[in-house]
């Protein structure tokens, strides 16, 4: 039986993943405290299973003090394909965020 759990969207694990339950869907990562963000990357399984696919997500962040979340990526087209060095997203500027 597979689980889509919050957990699975940051395992470091390719085999796993999270999956929303409606659209839109919001998947939240706790850094700890303030982090420099140079890049944020988001894998899709390299099994011949999955095709190559286009999702569209924007990404959010907040400093460790802030309450209400800005925008970091806009909400924005991206193309995935099973090689492995595809999905890199960079923020399209230096952003410093908690989580």
């Amino acid at each position: 039986m597979h689980t889509f759990v919050a957990i699975n969207g940051n395992d470091d694990n390719v085999q796993t993943y999270w999956e929303g339950n409606g659209n839109p869907a919001t998947l939240t990562t706790e850094l700890g405290s303030n982090a420099d963000l140079s890049s944020i990357v988001i894998r899709l399984n390299p099994d011949s299973a999955w095709g190559n696919r286009t999702q569209t997500f924007s990404i959010l962040g907040r400093e460790q003090r802030a309450t209400a979340f800005t925008t970091i990526t806009a909400s924005a087209s991206y193309n995935f394909s099973r090689s492995p060095a595809s999905g890199s997203t960079p923020p399209p500027r230096s952003s410093r965020a908690s989580g």
